[in-house]
């Protein structure tokens, strides 16, 4: 018995996942860890840090997403938009209650930071996956986002442009017009030999990706860079007032990489840290949705975000205790990496975090060769990369409401600082949707002599003009009382109207803003001798009139539910109410 049990897990081990599997989640790991360990340092080197910030952040999201995520394919780790929030969020915090501090502590409190702002994304990202708010994000418009990565884009282009240049960015806070202004004032102090090197970068990622998409192009290009940068620095260094800088490298090894640090939680910016870890938290989920969505469609599997999402959660938290690392997102580069490779679980994005302590561990110390403008130029490629040109296209040409959003948040990024932007963008997409849907179709409809029910135009007339039939459709709601009255008022406001038949058709929804204007409008209405009738309601928002005082002042016998075998029975049922009601004052 115990024999036969044992057989048929091993049975349903085999058949779930089998050697070939574990071969391919194998190989697409090391491929991915490949991938990874420059984008990471590049990552690190975007807001300033030691290249192990990024390398953290990228063996933590790895491992850990991996391990409690339920998608296949998804790698985790720092991304573009997320590192370059954070960079402009704490940059803005030491600006504002660190001005003070002098410059050899700035580093120093920069990480504390950094980690006070890394544990609240995952403490908020836990909280959004135990409450099931995965989807939060679909109130964000892919118009507001295509416009924040469109900014994001941008600010990268032009700030890694320092590197490429070897220029000394202005120090402070500064919007990213003034940044561009003051890199083209400062356009002749350039390093030839770095723009060089950039432009060797750039034009080697351009060609690889042609060749193949399967390719590890960061890291090679990161080798060819160091190898002709080290040659340039040895053989023309006497000759030139320039030189080639490279990464400040500490000593690379597993104990210095981790090291353990409490978090130091300070009150006097609390609110600044959870106002940044909000707009980080929020731009995380939404890159995650994106990724593991589009993902799962190609192999029609099935998601569980919420879940994904407190991985991601527990890899910040955990990488928060190592001081100053970076914030793990769902990264579309190494995801869609690790599905070309043909990954095949969640192992796959285990075995790239094991495999990245292995690479590091073994040829930590040439990181000290990479130079600078190499990074500049694969953060330079991966900014173009993420901007959608489709959906770019969409967005500006589909209406103009989506192209002014795209617009505005574009610029405010520009403009602004990025999670100023994002906000404005999210607030501008969230206003206009509200008075779209708020614009609630009101039309006057009849029954002709023929027993037919039709609009009212010039060949269908009233067959009695004291009744108005007002047929509704949209969404009732606190936002639509406006123009509801207004549309309503300029129909039964005639001296000859003595009943309103309201007819709810495919309305699916009222709020108590609504029902408390139904009662006014009973009330109203009955203080003139006029009669209000509610048709065609369907029984869920039947249930919510009886259970407000609408129907105190309605009359129950006033309200007909929709009849399904019949589009417009109940109208019917009140319009003969109605008429017998006016018969009857008649007589």
């Amino acid at each position: 018995m115990k024999d036969n049990i044992l057989n048929k897990i091993i049975y349903r081990l085999r058949s779930k996942y089998s050697f070939l599997n574990f071969k391919s989640d194998l190989l697409s790991g090391f491929s991915v860890a490949l991938l990874a360990l420059p984008q990471s340092i590049a990552y690190a080197l975007l807001l300033g840090l030691p290249a192990q910030a990024g390398i953290i952040a990228a063996i933590s999201g790895s491992i850990l997403t991996s391990s409690i995520g339920y998608s296949r394919y998804l790698v985790a780790g720092p991304t573009n938009a997320t590192s370059l929030l954070l960079q402009v969020g704490t940059s803005q915090i030491l600006y504002s209650h660190f001005s003070n501090v002098p410059d050899h502590l700035k580093s120093g409190v920069a990480l504390q930071i950094i980690s006070q702002i890394i544990l609240f994304v995952g403490l908020m990202q836990i909280l959004i996956g135990v409450l099931k708010l995965g989807k939060l994000t679909q109130f964000i418009s892919r118009s507001v986002m295509m416009g924040y990565i469109l900014g994001l884009a941008i600010t990268i282009i032009i700030t890694q442009s320092f590197h490429l240049f070897a220029i000394e960015k202005p120090q402070g806070v500064f919007s990213l017009i003034h940044q561009s202004s003051y890199l083209i004032s400062h356009l002749h102090h350039l390093n030839p030999l770095t723009l060089l090197i950039g432009s060797i970068g750039l034009l080697t990622l351009v060609f690889l990706r042609k060749e193949s998409k399967r390719i590890p192009r960061p890291l090679i290009m990161l080798i060819l860079t160091a190898l002709v940068a080290s040659f340039l620095n040895q053989s023309i260094s006497d000759k030139t007032p320039w030189s080639i800088p490279a990464i400040s490298a500490p000593y690379f090894d597993l104990k210095g990489l981790f090291d353990f640090h409490l978090v130091f939680l300070d009150s006097a910016i609390i609110h600044d840290v959870l106002y940044i870890a909000f707009a980080i938290a929020l731009l995380t989920i939404f890159e995650l949705n994106s990724v593991v969505k589009l993902l799962s469609e190609k192999k029609g599997q099935a998601t569980n975000t919420n879940r994904d999402i407190i991985g991601l959660g527990v890899s910040n938290i955990a990488s928060s205790f190592f001081l100053g690392t970076l914030p793990s997102s769902g990264s579309a580069t190494r995801s869609s990496f690790n599905y070309r490779n043909g990954a095949k679980s969640r192992l796959s994005g285990i075995f790239s975090g094991l495999f990245m302590i292995f690479i590091l561990s073994a040829f930590h110390t040439w990181i000290q060769y990479i130079p600078k403008a190499g990074l500049a130029a694969l953060l330079i490629v991966i900014a173009y990369e993420m901007i959608d040109f489709k959906l770019l296209k969409i967005c500006l040409k589909t209406t103009k409401r989506d192209a002014c959003v795209l617009a505005v948040t574009c610029l405010a990024c520009l403009f602004l600082q990025l999670d100023i932007a994002l906000f404005i963008g999210i607030a501008l997409s969230l206003i206009l949707y509200l008075r779209l849907a708020a614009n609630t179709v009101v039309l006057e409809y009849a029954f002709t002599e023929e027993g037919h029910f039709r609009p009212i135009d010039t060949d269908h007339r009233r067959l009695d003009s004291r009744i108005r039939i007002i047929n509704m459709e949209g969404n009732l709601f606190f936002g639509s009382i406006d123009s509801l009255q207004r549309e309503l008022n300029l129909i039964i406001n005639s001296n000859e109207v003595r009943s309103v038949i309201l007819r709810f058709n495919n309305v699916h929804h009222l709020d108590a803003s609504i029902c408390h204007y139904l009662e006014r409008l009973a009330i109203n209405l009955s203080k003139k001798g006029k009669k209000l009738y509610l048709s065609e309601v369907l029984k869920p928002t039947a249930q919510i009139i009886y259970g407000s005082s609408v129907w105190r002042a309605l009359g129950k016998s006033y309200l007909y539910e929709k009849d399904f075998n019949s589009p417009y029975s109940a109208t019917k049922k009140a319009y003969d109410h109605a008429l017998g009601e006016l018969e009857e004052v008649k007589i």
